[in-house]
């Protein structure tokens, strides 16, 4: 196929790595601080899982699929070639931002030129299945996703229904849990920061008690040169302890495109038409039906975001 690469390596095989590992840590809110900086004194590498809502530090991105204003937002592309789903072009950018609870403590994430674990899923590995911030396309490639593809040097498949791309933000409100090792600068006012880990951030002894499928999770996790901060914005993880900003209800109307299937996730604009919503399509439900479904979306605002899809994660 014309201007598409061979072969990328197909990244679904390692979805649960990064939730696998942040359930080990208890939730920590940022108001914590007097733990958190204690800690910091008294071990030399302190990990703590911390979650607060996002709070943006600099201008915003805007992601390049969906148009959310964000803090975060990584792209997948991928080429059906048989029965097989290759990755032939990803996008992930990201500017420093900060976790923040009720009282207006926080901890910060800065981007220099660290690599950070996003949505249970690694950043480096671009794995961007499900996320409850996620926007899906599936057939013809929109007009965002030919300029994406076009920055790369590459044009979309003749064959509508041989591409898909994922994109998965993070918003101004969203409830995060990092996972990283503590770092406080000791000045007054100033928030500790949440920086990446390594192979020896967690003692021997500790990762022994872990099953094994943990343990091979926390080694995939690591197995890299570039040590990492881990993000994950699932409530298995956060332990909802905080609840995301800006949440509404709205109602959308669509009609279920042809080769989708009862589970299948299809992108749906909001009735405002600020961003993309992901709905499942019920059971029952054949392409050619008009749907009228309930979601979960953030209100629109100058800080918008993607949005809750209407049910749990399913793939294409």
């Amino acid at each position: 196929m014309p201007g598409f690469p061979k072969c990328w390596p197909t990244l679904f095989e390692r979805e649960d790595h990064v939730e696998r590992v942040l359930r080990h840590f208890h939730a920590v809110l940022p108001s914590h601080y007097l733990e958190l900086a204690l800690a910091a004194t008294l071990r030399e590498r302190p990990v703590f899982k911390v979650v607060g809502r996002v709070e943006h530090e600099e201008a915003y991105l805007t992601s390049a699929l969906g148009k959310s204003k964000c803090v975060y937002y990584a792209v997948e592309v991928q080429l059906k070639r048989g029965a097989r789903w290759e990755t032939v072009a990803h996008e992930a950018k990201r500017v420093d931002f900060k976790l923040v609870d009720e009282s207006g403590a926080a901890v910060r994430i800065l981007k220099n030129d660290q690599q950070v674990e996003a949505l249970g899923y690694s950043w480096e590995q671009e794995e961007l299945r499900g996320g409850s911030r996620a926007v899906h396309f599936y057939g013809k490639a929109s007009d965002e996703l030919v300029e994406l593809l076009a920055r790369r040097g590459l044009e979309p498949p003749a064959e509508p229904n041989a591409l898909r791309a994922r994109e998965v933000t993070f918003c101004a409100g969203m409830v995060v849990a990092a996972l990283g090792v503590v770092v406080t600068s000791g000045a007054d006012n100033e928030p500790p920061t949440i920086c990446p880990i390594a192979a020896d951030s967690i003692p021997s002894p500790t990762l022994r008690q872990w099953s094994d499928k943990d343990r091979r999770a926390w080694e995939a996790v690591v197995a890299h040169d570039t040590p990492r901060v881990m993000l994950s914005d699932k409530s298995r993880v956060t332990e909802s302890i905080l609840t995301s900003a800006g949440l509404s209800m709205s109602t959308v109307t669509f009609k279920v495109p042809d080769g989708a299937s009862p589970g299948s996730i299809v992108p749906v604009r909001l009735p405002d038409k600020s961003t993309f919503v992901n709905c499942t399509i019920p059971d029952g439900v054949r392409p050619g039906v008009t749907v009228k479904l309930s979601v979960h979306a953030f209100a629109r605002s100058n800080s918008s975001s993607s949005s809750r899809s209407n049910s749990g994660r399913r793939s294409f």
